[in-house]
C-alpha cells in the first residue's frame, strides 16, 4: 500500500522556523506587523498568508523567496521532525510505499531531504510548486495514486482522501483546527500511533 505524508505539521515541527522567519520577512521589507497568526498558515501554499493582508503593489514572489530561504537557515539551526517520527518511518517503509504530498517549493523539501535524511524513508515527493500549487486532491489525481492512505493535519490532506476515494488519517498534533479533521476516517494523537491501525501495521 502507498502512505502518502503531509510534511509540516505531520512529519516535520514547523511552526518555529516559520514564525522566525515570517517576522524576519517582515523586519528586512519594512513591512507593518499584521494582525494574523503566522501558525495559521503552515500547510497552505505560501503566498496565501502574503494575498491576505498585502495588496499587489508588493512583490510577493520576492518574500515568498525571502521566507523560504530563512525557513531553510532556521531548519538547518534548530529545525525538527516530531518524536519518533524516524522510528516510525523506519517501521512503515519495510511494508509500504511511503511518499510525501507537502503544498511547499522544490528548495525547501530539497533541504529538508538532506537534513534530515529523508531519502532513507521515502520513494518519491509531490510538491505543490511542481503542480502550480494545485489541491492535494488535484494532485493525487494528476499523478493517478489509488489504493492510498493520506496522513495529514489539514483539512487538505483529509480531502485529498476523501475525494478520491481512500483513507484519510488526521494528524490532531498538528497545526489545523481541530474541525478540519471531521471528514477523516481516522484521528491520531501522535505520530506513533499509525503503529496501532491493523492496516497499517
Amino acid at each position: 500500500m502507498k502512505i502518502i505524508f503531509d510534511f509540516d505539521g505531520t512529519i516535520h515541527k514547523s511552526d518555529e522556523i516559520y514564525e522566525k522567519a515570517f517576522y524576519d520577512c517582515l523586519k528586512k521589507f519594512k513591512i507593518k506587523k499584521p494582525n494574523l497568526n503566522p501558525k495559521s498558515y503552515l500547510g497552505y501554499p505560501p503566498r496565501k498568508i502574503w494575498d491576505d493582508f498585502l495588496d499587489d503593489s508588493y512583490n510577493k514572489e520576492k518574500l515568498i523567496e525571502t521566507t523560504g530561504n530563512f525557513m531553510i537557515e532556521n531548519m538547518k539551526d534548530f529545525g525538527a521532525l516530531y518524536d519518533e517520527t524516524k522510528k516510525v518511518l523506519n517501521i512503515l517503509k519495510n511494508k509500504h510505499e511511503l511518499i510525501i504530498l507537502s503544498s511547499c517549493s522544490k528548495k525547501y523539501i530539497d533541504s529538508a531531504r538532506k537534513i534530515y535524511n529523508l531519502d532513507s524513508y521515502f520513494e518519491k515527493y509531490l510538491v505543490g510548486e511542481d503542480y502550480n500549487y494545485k489541491s492535494k486532491a488535484e494532485i493525487i489525481k494528476i499523478e493517478k495514486i489509488d489504493k492510498f492512505v493520506i496522513v495529514g493535519d489539514r483539512l487538505s490532506d483529509v480531502k485529498a482522501g476523501f475525494l478520491n476515494n481512500n483513507i484519510s488519517i488526521f494528524a490532531k498534533y498538528g497545526y489545523g483546527e481541530e474541525k478540519e479533521g471531521e471528514l477523516a476516517d481516522i484521528k491520531i494523537d501522535e505520530i506513533s500511533n499509525l503503529l496501532k491501525i491493523k492496516a497499517l501495521s
